[in-house]
């Protein structure tokens, strides 16, 4: 009997190890979107560690009898060991039960400052500066109240299929007629991979109903050519957005762009969608992703998820250095740094000539060519760059930016 007191005594130990190793291990990889997980897995493993110490004393109480305590000695090594189990047991309880109260603070945290979940089908982004919240919902587009739903179509505009279908059925035939009326004009360019066209959504409307449909069309995903898939599926984003800016829309409800039957991977376009969210909303205070499929769903809610919470760990940071600067300076005692020579520097349109003294962009020849000449020679650079690489482009436009705004311009 003593054998099998000892044996359940050193394995309620060892399981309560195995539930301390579990807890660290949830700990490791605890985040947003498992928190559920981790959350009920931590509170089972609090309940079998108090299961365990309540197994041990027990046991302990059977194992030394009425008379135990007068013999403690005669049982040596095994019964210290059983004691040393048994604090390693408390021990194990008070850092899970601490561990939870962690990750319930962390998650409190992240859901105050910017992730709320709404419900089982919607979460709620926040970010801190307050000029944007994005919401994700596991539904249908066409049913979504907000003020422009952006359809994505094809070339032509002709319907064929997906949710392309579900608006115009949702929308009416007012909204149809528009779009029929620019296929007659403009056939198979209708609306160009990237590019976007704004249509009224219904001419009798209700409270609820979008006041603007907002069609584009998304690219084929190529492995081959993913830069420029990319490109042109920002290039939907930013389109889009743009029409929302002009027409003072608050809020905008998007698919999956090029996710169904262009086969965007959907893990990339999320985060072209979050770039592009981040750099081109503007004006617009709530931008929505209704995403039909579950799988696409979790996705978006998993990248979001990983931008939001590096987008307050920045602004916790930037609390941090702007404490720093608040704080007023200490005296240095080393030497002052020996200042660097200026780097040479070249007109940032011909790419040969180097910029002279009291100038910053242009060279002195490039500064007296004409209007035309000048774009010309833009157009060239946009071009090479666009040959070689999505990030060359990128570079190049942020490059040529200065030079427009040199000149009484509006240009996108």
């Amino acid at each position: 009997n003593q054998k099998v007191l000892i044996g359940l005594s050193i394995g309620s130990v060892f399981l309560a190890i195995i539930a301390l190793l579990l807890t660290q291990l949830i700990n490791a990889n605890a985040s947003f979107h498992n928190f559920k997980c981790s959350k009920r897995m931590v509170e089972c493993l609090l309940v079998f560690d108090i299961l365990s110490v309540v197994l041990a004393l027990i046991t302990l109480a059977l194992f030394l009898g009425i008379n135990g305590l007068q013999t403690l000695t005669a049982y040596g090594f095994s019964f210290w060991s059983f004691v040393a189990g048994t604090c390693c047991v408390f021990l194990s309880c008070i850092v899970t039960a601490v561990y939870r109260i962690d990750v319930e603070f962390e998650f409190r945290r992240y859901r105050h400052d910017i992730i709320e979940q709404i419900d089982q089908d919607s979460v709620r982004f926040s970010f801190t500066n307050g000029s944007l919240e994005v919401l994700i919902r596991n539904g249908d587009l066409s049913q979504e109240p907000c003020d422009a739903v952006v359809n994505p179509t094809n070339e032509s505009m002709v319907p064929d299929g997906g949710v392309d279908v579900l608006i115009h059925q949702q929308m009416g035939q007012f909204f149809t007629d528009q779009v029929v009326a620019i296929h007659k004009e403009m056939k198979n360019q209708s609306c160009p991979v990237g590019q976007s066209r704004i249509f009224i959504a219904k001419f009798n409307r209700a409270e609820h109903d979008p006041r603007f449909v907002i069609s584009t069309v998304g690219p084929v995903y190529e492995e081959s050519e993913k830069e420029r898939a990319a490109f042109l599926l920002q290039s939907c984003y930013y389109t889009s957005l743009a029409l929302a800016n002009i027409y003072q829309l608050a809020s905008i409800a998007y698919p999956a762009i090029s996710c169904g039957t262009n086969q965007f991977p959907v893990h990339e376009a999320a985060r072209v969608a979050i770039e592009s969210i981040r750099r081109f909303s503007f004006n617009v205070k709530e931008v929505r992703f209704v995403l039909y499929e579950r799988s696409t769903f979790d996705v978006f809610i998993r990248e979001w998820t990983d931008y939001a919470q590096q987008v307050n760990k920045e602004a916790n940071i930037g609390d941090q250095i702007t404490d720093a600067i608040s704080e007023p300076p200490k005296k240095s005692t080393s030497k002052p740094p020996v200042p660097l020579k200026p780097k040479t520097r070249f007109c940032v349109l011909c790419k040969q000539n180097m910029l002279p003294t009291g100038r910053t962009i242009l060279c002195l020849a490039c500064s007296q060519l004409t209007r035309a000449q000048v774009f010309k020679m833009f157009l060239s650079n946009l071009r090479t760059a666009s040959e070689n690489s999505y990030n060359d482009l990128a570079k190049e436009c942020q490059l040529l930016q200065t030079v427009l705004s040199l000149y009484p311009l509006i240009y996108t």
